[in-house]
């Protein structure tokens, strides 16, 4: 998983081939880029490795990378990969404010239906913080529908409620991607999320006019919503070759 729950074993796999044999194939990891001190050997099947990572507590930071010996005593190594173990959503209590700043997406749970190679993420400029999902992977724009979603919110606890955010966004000619707000009544919390019932709200807000200037979306009015455990998402939608 790109993005585990809480004391999810993550299985790490890589192909390796040699014009000999390989003779061992190790995965290291550990807690900082620089400190990979655990190991484990990893299990052969044909050309495939694989070896698990035990599961870690909400908000760990693991890295780690393969090495691998041939039988002539050759050592290759791969780069050092990271991800983050998921943070725990819990419940919301308003008033609330979520300003990422703590380098994590906070209590949002991002979720990946198309496009694995991209999904919502901590980012920083100029040491404003913000949430970030974009489509390039590095030599192309990528088709991808990602979802960060709020915990659960008992709006029959509150009278009215609104909601405002900032959006900065980069435009292009031809682009076919977008940003939607939208709510569920009926959202377990986890999950694909596309198994539940939505209302879109993107139309009551406003939205970055392009090139990464930040716009208030103004005062949402939520107040007419009733439910006790209302779930408010932001869901980036992108066709392969388009992107913003």
């Amino acid at each position: 998983p790109l993005i585990p729950e809480a004391n999810e074993t993550v299985s790490v796999s890589a192909t390796i081939v040699d014009d000999g044999s390989i003779s061992s194939s190790v995965l290291h990891y550990g807690f900082a880029s620089n400190a990979l001190n655990q190991t484990v050997n990893m299990t052969a099947s044909g050309n495939t490795y694989t070896a698990n990572i035990p599961g870690y507590s909400s908000g760990t930071d693991v890295y780690f990378k393969i090495s691998a010996t041939d039988n002539e005593s050759n050592e290759s190594q791969s780069s050092v990969y990271q991800y983050q173990v998921a943070e725990e959503a819990g419940t919301i209590s308003l008033p609330f404010l979520e300003d990422f700043n703590d380098e994590t997406l906070g209590i949002f749970v991002q979720y990946s239906v198309t496009g694995s190679e991209q999904y919502w993420e901590n980012d920083d400029y100029n040491s404003t913080y913000f949430a970030k999902m974009s489509n390039y992977n590095g030599s192309t724009n990528i088709e991808n529908e990602d979802w960060m979603i709020t915990p659960a919110i008992n709006l029959n606890d509150y009278t009215g409620e609104i909601l405002e955010f900032q959006s900065a966004m980069q435009d292009y000619s031809d682009n076919s991607t977008e940003i939607f707000l939208k709510y569920s009544l009926n959202y377990s919390g986890s999950g694909n999320p596309n198994t539940a019932s939505w209302v879109d709200l993107s139309s009551q807000a406003l939205w970055s006019d392009g090139d990464y200037n930040w716009v208030s979306s103004g005062e949402i009015d939520l107040s007419n919503i009733s439910g006790s455990s209302v779930h408010i998402a932001f869901i980036y939608e992108s066709e392969d070759g388009t992107g913003k």
